[in-house]
């Protein structure tokens, strides 16, 4: 009994030392992007503009933010699957297929695509014209 308890409080502090050096990493990365930021505004800025500057930075962490999203999303549907209760569950939350296969908003936006295409060949350009 005492071997158990001890084993318990071994692992309770090695969780903890382990979860004080993660916030320690998350932080000394955030600083480091914010710096390496300041050093991209700075070069981009001095080279084309502030405009510039922003828009390029601005893509940047956009993207980095999808793609950790996309990520994320991933590691999620991946770590469920191996769950029959919640694989049954996503099974019934999941968008209900038409007669053709195909998911509703596919056909939403095949049916937009169609529509512009058809309006583009009857001699509607899809805008203003300027003179």
């Amino acid at each position: 009994m005492v071997a158990l308890i001890e084993r318990t409080r071994q692992r309770a502090r090695l969780a903890a030392r382990m979860a004080a050096f993660s916030v320690l990493g998350v932080v000394l990365v955030g600083v480091g992007c914010c710096f390496f930021t300041l050093a991209a505004w700075l070069l981009l800025a001095a080279m084309e503009g502030p405009l510039f500057a922003a828009t390029v930075i601005g893509a940047v962490f956009l993207a980095a933010g999808c793609i950790f999203l996309a990520v994320a999303a991933g590691q999620g549907s991946a770590a469920s699957a191996s769950d029959p209760r919640t694989q049954a569950q996503e099974t019934a939350d999941r968008p209900r297929r038409t007669s053709a296969g195909a998911h509703p908003l596919t056909l939403l936006a095949e049916g937009f695509v169609l529509g512009l295409e058809a309006g583009r060949s009857a001699g509607g350009g899809g805008g203003r014209r300027r003179e």
